[in-house]
């Protein structure tokens, strides 16, 4: 079958449908095509575009958090990003609720329900530490 006009075989239509043409002269091609097809489908965003692909929560400067906190730049720094791990992340807000406003760590946890099982635990024991009488200053330790 001839090839397509203009095409020359291996650029052309007729070049382009062909295995053999595909596998071998337009083989760096049909890699960037089948990647480029691959990870438009797996490159998910979930949460309405809030997380990535990795259900971590994507922050923007500016976002408000269950209209009380802000996320914003801690001062001198460059991002909100305080820390990042298997878990979830943390950053820099403020507290808008508070009087007067204050500085906050807010840990945003994997959206993800093994990481959501995890992080109820984790809030149930941060709940019991702090219902445990404090000692009194200079006395015994926990």
């Amino acid at each position: 079958r001839p090839a397509s006009k203009g095409g020359g075989g291996a650029g052309g239509e007729a070049g382009g449908r062909n295995p053999v043409v595909k596998l071998t002269v337009r083989l760096l091609h049909t890699y960037q095509d089948i990647n480029e097809k691959y990870y438009a489908k797996h490159k998910s965003y979930s949460n309405d575009g809030y997380d990535d692909e990795n259900g971590d929560y994507i922050i923007r400067q500016g976002d408000q958090l269950n209209d009380r906190y802000e996320v914003t730049n801690r001062p001198g720094g460059k991002s909100p990003l305080l820390g990042k791990g298997s878990f979830g992340q943390v950053v820099y807000a403020i507290d808008r609720k508070a009087q007067p406003p204050r500085e906050v760590a807010l840990k945003i946890i994997k959206n993800h329900r093994h990481w959501h099982d995890q992080a109820k635990s984790e809030i149930e024991l941060l709940r019991k530490f702090t219902r445990m009488p404090k000692p009194a200053v200079g006395g015994e330790q926990w």
